[in-house]
């Protein structure tokens, strides 16, 4: 055997030892390497929404107030970048009862419940990962993932309920007027006319236990709908303010109607 075919016989175990090592080594890399998974979470302290967000590449958050945080204002609060913010909601855009925030990559979407208990609902896309590297929110997240937490509402006090009140309001405000100046006049429909006895054809006690029971059930009904059902609240409000406004109708049409009311 030739010196030179001897020596790197004798250098081949040594060689063959040192591959995996390297292939190790490429290995940890790659595992450390892992891609940092957006996350954000906030809540609400006093006037001001506390906010953590940790961004992907390229990506910004977009933060407004609304009732159901479906898309950002175009004038909503603009987060360029990861870290840490106090924003006063005074300085937000929109109206409504949560603080919403959504990241323009569609990874990230919050929001957190604006009530005097400054209930929080976190929500992320997922686990927390970490890189080799570690930035800021991520080391102080590493140990347990974002998760969603959901607080009781304030319904009664979210601005969406005015609607209702104020439409059963009506209802009955003209359910009463049309009640009032019908009384034992003569009643065009048969469903609230007297069936028999002196006051027959005219709107007497069958007519109102009717009248009631029809006022009450729309008053049932449309609240049951509108705590089923949030972002129905306003069109449950307006529909009960247009039969209100026919009650009323039938009011003033029963007062000209009506030679008792003329002077």
């Amino acid at each position: 055997m030739k010196p030179l075919s001897k020596k790197l016989y004798a250098l081949a175990p040594a060689l063959l030892a040192v591959i995996p090592a390297a292939a190790q080594s490429r290995t940890a890399y790659a595992v450390g390497a892992v891609r940092i998974q957006p996350a954000a979470s906030l809540s609400l302290q006093g006037g001001a929404v506390e906010l953590k967000i940790r961004l992907g590449a390229g990506a910004q958050g977009r933060l407004w107030v609304s009732d159901a945080c479906v898309a950002p204002l175009a004038d909503s609060y603009v987060v360029a970048q990861s870290g840490t913010y106090t924003i006063p909601l005074s300085t937000l855009a929109g109206a409504g009862g949560n603080a919403c925030l959504v990241s323009t990559d569609g990874e990230l979407r919050a929001s957190a419940t604006i009530s005097p208990q400054n209930a929080v609902a976190v929500w992320t896309a997922g686990d927390v990962v970490t890189s080799r590297e570690g930035h800021g929110l991520a080391e102080a997240a590493a140990a347990e993932p974002l998760r969603q937490r959901h607080a009781p509402r304030e319904a009664s006090r979210s601005a969406s309920w005015l609607w209702v009140h104020t439409g059963v309001a009506v209802q009955v405000a003209g359910n009463l007027g049309d009640w009032a100046t019908s009384w034992k006049q003569p009643e065009g429909n048969q469903w609230l006319a007297e069936p028999g006895g002196p006051y027959a054809g005219k709107f007497y006690r069958s007519g109102t236990v009717r009248k009631a029971a029809l006022s009450a059930g729309l008053v049932v009904v449309s609240y049951a709908v509108a705590w089923k059902w949030p972002k129905a609240r306003k069109y449950v409000g307006v529909f009960n303010m247009a039969i209100g406004a026919s009650f009323g109708a039938a009011a003033v049409s029963n007062v000209v109607r009506n030679p008792y009311y003329q002077p």
